[in-house]
């Protein structure tokens, strides 16, 4: 009896612990790590060059008469 209620915990524990599982996410997380490794310079040129274009065109440049020029 003693054997079967330990059995039967263990199988709730496993079945619980795979359920905590998620499959979309491990295989995102595998998909974040193969781009991280593949990371070169050109691609750090390219994504700072974007953003430097962004920033650019997004935020205002204060003038000459602006308090925060002087």
């Amino acid at each position: 009896m003693k054997k079967t209620i330990l059995t039967v915990l263990c199988m709730v524990a496993v079945a619980t612990a795979q359920a905590q599982i998620n499959i979309g996410k491990m295989a995102s997380a595998a998909t974040k790590g193969v781009q991280a490794l593949s990371f070169s310079n050109e691609d750090a040129q390219k994504l700072s060059k974007e953003s430097v274009e962004w920033m650019d065109a997004h935020n205002k440049v204060a003038d000459a008469k602006s308090p925060y020029t002087k």
